[in-house]
C-alpha cells in the first residue's frame, strides 16, 4: 500500500530498495546510504515544518519506517535508537527537550549504548562512570549498539560509584570513543549493531545525569514505542517479500515439469503462494498502524500534560503493542518462507540472495524473545499483571 512517504522520499527509498541485496551480501555499515536519508530529512520528520521538519504524527512516522525496512530494514533498524530518542526531545520541548530537538534539526543522530555481552542480566551493567576531579571517566564496553556507527551524538548507561544506574550523552567522535562495526548476526547485517569500546572518556560534570528528564511516563511509552519500531521492521521486510517474489515469479519463464500453465504467473499454486504474502504483509502494516495511533494519543497526552496516561493506560498499551509483535512476527517469517513456495529450486541461487528476507525477519524477531512476550500477554488477560517495565515491552 502506498503511503505519502512513497512520494516524498521517493528517491532515497529507490535507491535503498536496489542496492539492499548487495549491501546484505557485502554486509558492514553504509554510511553513504544513511547519510542520504539525512540530508533528505527522513531522520527530523517528526520536527515541526519551521524546523526543517514534516509535522509528521507518531502514526505517520511508522508509516515511513515501514516503507523504509521495505526498502532495506537493515537500514531502518539503525535509526530506531535516533527516533526513540527524538520522542523523549518532543515530551520535554521547553524543559531540557530544545538542545536536542536543535541537534535533530541539524541533520544529527543519535546512537545508543545500553547492551552489555556478558553472562549477567541485561541491566546488570559493567560499565562505569567514576568521579575525576570536576568530572566524571567512562569505561567499558558495550554491545549491540545499533546505529552507533552512522550517529553523530550517542546515550550510554553505566553505573556509578554508588551502583546507580546514571546516563550520559556524548559525541561519538569525542577521544577514548572506539565505535567497531563488528556485529556477526545472520541478519540486518548493516544495521550497524556492533560494539563500542570506550576507554577513560572525559565528561563534564553536566554530562552525567540519573534520569533523562523526560519523566517517568514518557521513559514508559518510549520502551512500548521502541517494540513498535521492532515491529514496523518486520512488516516491513515482508512486504519486501511480497514484492521481491512477485518480481521473481514476473520475469520467471520455467514452469514445473507438471505444471498445468504455461507462465508461472499463471500457475494457480503460485498465485495462492503470492496471495498468502501479500495478506500476511498487509496484515502486518494494518496492526502496526492501528497500534501506532494508539501511541498518537498517549505521546499527545505526555506532551501536553508530563503525567498522563495513568499507568494502567500505559500498561494497556504495552500488552497492546506486544500483540502486534508477536503477531507480526510471525506473519513476516512465514512470509519470507513463502518466497521460496512460489519460486521453487532455482529461488535458493546466492545470487538472487532472496534468504536475506528470512534472515533479517529471524534477526529482529529474535531481539524479545516472542514466548515470553506471549506470556506477559497471557497473564495480563488472566490476572490483569503489567508488563515488566524493561526494555523489551
Amino acid at each position: 500500500m502506498s503511503t505519502p512517504w512513497a512520494d516524498i522520499f521517493a528517491a532515497e527509498l529507490k535507491l535503498l530498495r536496489d542496492t539492499a541485496a548487495d549491501r546484505d551480501r557485502r554486509g558492514g555499515s553504509d554510511r553513504e546510504s544513511v547519510r542520504a536519508l539525512k540530508a533528505a530529512g527522513v531522520t527530523r520528520v517528526r520536527l515541526a515544518v519551521d524546523e526543517g521538519g514534516h509535522a509528521a504524527s507518531v502514526s505517520d512516522l511508522f508509516d515511513l519506517v515501514v516503507d523504509l525496512a521495505a526498502a532495506d530494514s537493515s537500514i531502518a533498524h539503525a535509526l530506531r535508537a535516533h527516533f526513540v530518542f527524538g520522542e523523549g526531545a518532543l515530551h520535554s520541548r521547553g524543559r531540557g527537550g530544545d538542545r536536542w530537538l536543535a541537534e535533530i534539526a541539524a541533520g544529527r543522530t543519535f546512537g545508543s549504548a545500553v547492551s552489555e555481552q556478558s553472562d549477567l542480566r541485561p541491566m546488570d551493567l559493567q560499565v562505569t562512570i567514576e568521579r575525576d576531579g570536576d568530572g566524571y571517566r567512562l569505561s567499558g564496553n558495550k554491545h549491540y549498539t545499533t546505529g552507533s556507527v552512522y550517529a553523530d551524538w550517542i546515550q550510554v548507561l553505566a553505573r556509578d560509584e554508588s551502583g546507580g544506574i546514571v546516563r550520559t550523552r556524548i559525541p561519538t567522535d569525542r577521544d577514548g570513543v572506539d565505535i567497531r562495526d563488528d556485529f556477526d548476526g545472520i541478519g540486518q547485517r548493516g544495521s550497524a549493531s556492533g560494539s563500542i569500546r570506550f576507554t577513560n572518556v572525559r565528561l563534564a560534570a553536566d554530562e552525567v545525569s540519573a534520569d533523562d528528564g523526560t519523566g517517568p511516563r514518557s521513559a514508559r511509552y518510549r520502551k512500548t514505542f521502541s517494540q513498535l519500531y521492532l515491529a514496523a521492521l518486520l512488516a516491513g521486510i515482508a512486504e519486501a517479500a511480497r514484492d521481491e517474489a512477485a518480481r521473481y515469479v514476473l520475469t520467471r519463464a520455467r514452469v514445473a515439469a507438471h505444471g498445468h500453465t504455461d507462465r508461472p504467473r499463471d500457475d494457480l499454486f503460485v498465485q495462492r503462494g503470492i496471495g498468502q504474502i501479500a495478506a500476511d504483509a498487509a496484515a502486518a502494516r494494518s496492526l502496526v498502524r492501528t497500534a501506532a495511533q494508539r501511541l498518537d494519543t498517549a505521546s499527545e497526552l505526555i506532551t501536553r500534560t508530563g503525567d498522563a496516561p495513568s499507568v494502567d493506560e500505559l500498561a494497556a498499551l504495552s500488552v497492546e503493542v506486544t500483540q502486534v509483535h508477536t503477531v507480526v512476527s510471525r506473519l513476516a517469517i512465514a512470509a519470507a518462507e513463502r518466497v521460496f513456495t512460489v519460486g521453487s529450486g532455482s529461488a535458493v541461487s546466492a545470487a538472487l540472495n532472496l534468504d536475506r528476507h528470512w534472515r533479517n525477519a529471524r534477526t529482529v524477531s529474535a531481539h524479545s524473545p516472542m514466548d515470553y512476550k506471549d506470556q506477559v500477554v497471557g497473564a495480563y488477560v488472566l490476572n490483569g499483571a503489567h508488563p515488566p517495565d524493561n526494555g523489551y515491552f
